[in-house]
Parts: C-alpha cells; sequence; structure tokens
C-alpha cells in the first residue's frame, strides 16, 4: 500500500462523540475556565451549546463521572469535582487530628516550594487573564 493509503486512514474521526465532548470538558477543566464546584449547565443547555446530542452528553458525563472529575447530584446539576489528591489530603488530615500548631508548621515547609515552583513557571499573560477575570466577577 503505497502513502496514498495512509492519507485515507488519517481523514477518519478520533473517539466517539462522547469521547470528544468529555475532552472539550476536561479541557476547560484543565485551563482553569472550569474549577472544582463549578456548575455545568443543565444538560439541555450544554447539549446546544456543545452542538450534540442528549445521548452523548449523558454518555461523555457518566464517563467523566466514573473518573472522578465531575460530581453529579440529582435535582442539583452536575458540578466539577476536587482534584482526587485533595480529597485524599483532606481525608489523611481529617484522620490525623492534628493541631493548629502542627497545620501551621506543615505550611511552613509545604508553602516556601510551592511558591517557588508557582514563580518560576509563571505566564504573566495568563496571570493578567486570570486578573481580568476576578475583577469582572466582582463587578
Amino acid at each position: 500500500m503505497g502513502t496514498s493509503g495512509i492519507d485515507l486512514w488519517s481523514s477518519m474521526r478520533q473517539g466517539t462523540t462522547a469521547d470528544r465532548i468529555a475532552e472539550r470538558i476536561l479541557g476547560h477543566i484543565a485551563a482553569e475556565r472550569l474549577r472544582p464546584g463549578d456548575r455545568l449547565p443543565p444538560e439541555r443547555d450544554l447539549a446546544g451549546l456543545l452542538g450534540v446530542s442528549r445521548p452523548s452528553l449523558r454518555e461523555a458525563l457518566r464517563s467523566l463521572q466514573v473518573s472522578g472529575h465531575i460530581v453529579v447530584r440529582h435535582g442539583s446539576g452536575v458540578y466539577v469535582a476536587e482534584p482526587q489528591t485533595t480529597l485524599a489530603l483532606r481525608r489523611n488530615l481529617a484522620d490525623q487530628k492534628l493541631t493548629l500548631e502542627e497545620l501551621y508548621d506543615m505550611r511552613e515547609v509545604i508553602e516556601p516550594p510551592a511558591a517557588e515552583w508557582s514563580a518560576r513557571r509563571h505566564d504573566p499573560e495568563r496571570l493578567a487573564k486570570q486578573v481580568c477575570e476576578v475583577a469582572l466577577i466582582r463587578l
């Protein structure tokens, strides 16, 4: 088979519609346009915004729920879930029954390296965008 055969295969769609919907939602979470606790639009509205069928959207939401990225609260809506690492840390801290002094000691160990890491990787454009978004929210 020549190189023209490769072109035929590259034109095929990647993944199902549900997979593409899930990727779009995960992209918004990764870009921090959706954050833990944020409510997604109602199913009918979200399907319309994405231009997809409601069954495909439901399938995508089920897969995101199983993977722990969203939480479905029946009668309330669909929410972005806390990252699993955050939940694990909270569980572990709750189990430890640490004193307030111990928590402050822990912050002294964790925060300086975190601040250094953040300072090295800062993106001025992203920071400016976030400042603008916060200012708009406060208006």
